[in-house]
């Protein structure tokens, strides 16, 4: 306890597989999860009493008086998005496989590094393109 600067510890019992690391020994992670637990509890309980709370009245939801139509060039986007979608999780799983072959990284260390990169890439280009088609189905399902 008197040697150590951080624990990490598993807090599976609160949230499944979630390890947390805790400045101090074991001493002060005791200390630091029972604060921690304390604050919850308390959250928690302001929150669920009926004393804490002030009722306020059911007010109805505002509807939406307009309707949105996707244009042309949105309609056309989001027709294509599957297929972009599709061709870019396919590239991403070759690379996948490419860069899971050890081999690689000693044999052409740089080419691993250029997989690296564009699957990277693809990953961010894949949320993209989920968060547009996201967009634009919710969109043309309000219309």
């Amino acid at each position: 306890d008197n040697v150590v600067t951080s624990t990490i510890a598993w807090e599976g019992d609160e949230s499944p597989g979630l390890w947390r690391e805790y400045e101090g020994g074991y001493q002060d992670l005791k200390i630091q999860q029972a604060r921690g637990r304390a604050a919850r509890e308390a959250a928690l309980a302001s929150v669920l009493s009926p004393a804490g709370r002030k009722e306020k009245p059911l007010q109805p939801t505002p509807k939406l008086s307009t309707k949105v139509k996707l244009n042309f060039k949105e309609q056309r986007e989001l027709a294509q998005l599957p297929e972009q979608i599709d061709a870019l999780e396919k590239e991403q799983s070759g690379l996948s496989a490419l860069l899971a072959d050890g081999r690689l990284y000693s044999a052409d260390p740089q080419r691993a590094l250029q997989a690296q990169t564009r699957h990277a890439e693809i990953d961010a280009m894949l949320l993209t393109a989920m968060g547009r088609w996201e967009v634009l189905d919710a969109m043309q399902t309000k219309g």
